[in-house]
């Protein structure tokens, strides 16, 4: 996410093959690229591979391995921890949104969800996380400059010493 210019890549995960594409065809006209995944085992498969995506986009009730297991494994690896997840699903049980946000997703929507709402919440996570990935730089990049001067000060005083 250095790179504000980058295209933001989104992985879908749904095993609802109308889901996937609605949301490919309404992301991809956004200027997003979209991967898919079927279900969570394809998921894991394409993060590991990629471990670069903006954002992904998940469904909780899927054969197999389901969105909150996958979340718990995206959230819990060093490579993957960052990426941010929202969590799409039919349960509307607080019960169930609590229990995913608790494993580190960022978002939590029911089924059916507004498209309008759902893009300006990936919006402000995707500027969100590049603003702070910004800052990040930014202040690691000062750290780096206050520790050269550091060590030039440090340098030159030895050599005045020296030279005294």
């Amino acid at each position: 996410m250095e790179n504000p210019e980058a295209p933001v890549r989104i992985l879908v995960v749904d095993d609802e093959p109308d889901i996937r594409n609605i949301l490919h065809i309404l992301l991809s006209s956004r200027g997003y690229e979209v991967d898919e995944a079927e279900n969570g085992l394809r998921a894991v498969e394409l993060v590991r591979a990629q471990p670069d995506y903006d954002l992904i986009i998940l469904d909780i009730m899927m054969p197999g391995m389901d969105g909150f297991e996958l979340c718990r494994l995206v959230k819990s690896t060093f490579e993957t921890s960052h990426i941010p997840i929202i969590l799409l699903s039919a349960l509307s049980d607080q019960s169930d949104e609590l229990h995913g946000l608790g494993l580190g997703a960022d978002d939590y929507m029911t089924k059916p969800f507004d498209m309008k709402t759902l893009t300006q919440r990936i919006m402000s996570i995707i500027l969100n996380r590049r603003a702070l990935g910004s800052r990040v730089i930014s202040e690691v990049g000062e750290t780096v400059e206050e520790a050269d001067t550091k060590e030039s000060n440090e340098l030159n005083d030895a050599f005045v010493r020296q030279a005294l």
